[in-house]
């Protein structure tokens, strides 16, 4: 029985010193791997949040989904993080995320530095089709609940396990293969400069997709969720500020016909109109760019192109400047 014992304390003491060897190998490769690539150059700049630490020194943090992950310009120069740091000679941080939806932008907050003071401006795109009804179920999760399992977790154990794995650059398959195949992320494909009327039915078959899911409806969606990420901002020192971003209206007019046109169109006002009012209520900052890009400022329906992205990024500039005058 004696020597059972002692056998299966071998055995376990072997397992962790080869555990323990693995893990030290591991992290080895992944610092020679860090000094050897310049590898956040080559990884996706709308992907920033899952693979880089948000610097303690940001001035300021874009929180959104595809509305800012600038698709339709011709370089990460043209972007909107990079034209608001221009026009702010501020620090920004892109931790916008394609498709995020509000679990994930709560999620987002947990990865934020806790800072001292809420003088870190944290700007969040909010379109007013978001609040449009639509006959198909988001997921309760968001769409990025397997990414940010690996970066934040609740609970002591798990937040040591993801401590543990955030060094291991050598086992994140999607770092590895974007240093391997340096892939090029504007001007490809889909995501390449665009104006709606002037780019094929690429914008046409997007407003088909909407005209689909929408639901045939005055009611609006919930709202709550602003307060709920505006609560967990503030207790991490910083301060949201709500973009309401344009939505194409000469495409609806041309696409839609003139009495859907004015259907959807009163629908959105209608939204817009509700967002700001919450807002107000509830005492949280926002900028209007409601009207500020023009027709050839939009890829489609929602999403504007360089054009557009300058026009909103000028307006958050202004608030920028109006606050550092207070």
């Amino acid at each position: 029985m004696r020597m059972m014992e002692n056998g299966a304390r071998r055995f376990v003491a072997k397992g962790l010193f080869l555990g323990v060897l693995f893990y030290a190998v591991s992290l080895l490769f992944s610092a020679l791997f860090a000094q050897a690539w310049d590898w956040r150059s080559w990884q996706d700049p709308r992907k920033r949040l899952l693979y880089e630490p948000v610097p303690g020194n940001s001035d300021i943090i874009l929180l959104g989904d595809s509305i800012w992950i600038s698709s339709y310009v011709k370089s990460e120069e043209d972007a909107l993080w990079k034209v608001l740091e221009k026009l702010t000679g501020k620090r920004v941080f892109n931790a916008t995320l394609n498709g995020a939806d509000p679990p994930d932008f709560l999620n987002a907050v947990k990865l934020l530095p806790k800072r001292e003071t809420t003088g870190t401006v944290v700007f969040l795109d909010v379109v007013p089709t978001r609040f449009l009804p639509r006959n198909y179920v988001e997921p309760a999760q968001g769409n990025y609940p397997g990414e940010f399992s690996g970066l934040v977790a609740d609970g002591l154990i798990r937040r040591f396990m993801v401590s543990l794995r955030k060094p291991l650059l050598v086992f994140d398959t999607d770092i590895v293969m974007n240093c391997l195949l340096r892939k090029t992320y504007f001007s490809v494909g889909d995501d390449r400069p665009r104006v709606w009327a002037k780019d094929g039915d690429f914008a046409l078959k997007r407003f088909q997709t909407f005209e689909r899911y929408i639901v045939d409806t005055d009611d609006l969606r919930r709202m709550d969720w602003i307060t709920g990420l505006k609560t967990a901002l503030d207790r991490k020192g910083y301060r949201l500020v709500i973009v309401v971003t344009p939505v194409n209206q000469f495409l609806i007019r041309e696409y839609a016909g003139k009495d859907k046109a004015e259907i959807y169109l009163t629908r959105i006002s209608r939204a817009r109109g509700a967002l700001v009012r919450f807002l107000q209520e509830n005492q949280i900052e926002y900028v209007d760019c409601s009207g500020e890009a023009d027709a050839d400022g939009f890829a489609d329906l929602i999403h504007t192109n360089a054009r557009g992205d300058e026009k909103v990024a000028e307006k958050m500039a202004g608030y920028i400047r109006l606050h550092r005058q207070e």
